[in-house]
């Protein structure tokens, strides 16, 4: 079972205006809920 998300900020989890869209702020705080820790990042 998977119990961290790493996310690349740049084109994966912000949009074109540098944003969190909404659907994938839901989804980060859903995981987190149930079961994962994240960690952001930028290179």
């Amino acid at each position: 079972m998977y119990k961290l998300i790493a996310l690349d900020i740049d084109g994966t989890l912000l949009n074109s205006e540098k944003k969190i869209t909404e659907p994938v702020f839901n989804s980060i705080q859903e995981a987190k809920k149930k079961w994962c820790k994240s960690s952001f990042i930028n290179r």
